[in-house]
């Protein structure tokens, strides 16, 4: 047990610090679309859906990086009263939503990036690039949100139980 929550934490967390890269070339491309579009009124025809892939791909990859350090949104106007274990329980409760919507994700995320690959499915643009890259990369980063859930329901059933931390992590 030990081993699987040390590997999908360091997982988690290098993924989300080497995604956060992403934001250099989007930041780039969204910056020289600028400027050609409002400077020389010869706007890219590949700048937004570049924009929107590397967008896509850093919000996506960020979401288990987010849950492993605890900066999801909840409602912390009522959360914040609980007491530790109290959030654990809550958590553990709340953690069967997060189970069933991210197993309905992972299926239809796979089924699309499945039906995306044997099509090779290209956007309806003029520049029109291969959507499958951008659906896998969602699949994977669903699938690394539901590892990073399973870990955080194991701790949290044990600080459920027990109203303390688990002492290896």
């Amino acid at each position: 047990m030990r081993a699987f929550l040390h590997v999908v934490d360091a997982v988690s967390e290098h993924s989300g610090r080497v995604v956060s890269y992403g934001l250099i070339p989007l930041t780039l491309v969204v910056f020289s679309e600028v400027i050609a579009r409002y400077v020389f009124n010869n706007p890219f025809v590949w700048s937004y859906e570049t924009g929107m892939y590397l967008w896509g791909t850093v919000g996506v990859l960020a979401g288990a990086y987010t849950l492993l350090h605890h900066t999801h949104v909840r409602m912390d106007v009522i959360y914040n009263r609980f007491s530790f274990r109290g959030k654990a329980v809550v958590n553990v409760i709340t953690a069967f939503f997060f189970f069933f919507y991210m197993i309905v994700l992972i299926l239809s995320t796979g089924q699309l990036a499945i039906f995306s690959i044997q099509t090779n499915q290209h956007t309806a643009t003029a520049w029109g690039p291969p959507a499958y890259p951008l659906k896998i990369v969602i699949f994977i980063a669903v699938f690394l949100l539901f590892l990073q859930g399973v870990a955080q329901f194991i701790r949290d059933l044990y600080h459920a139980r027990h109203g303390k931390e688990l002492p290896w992590t």
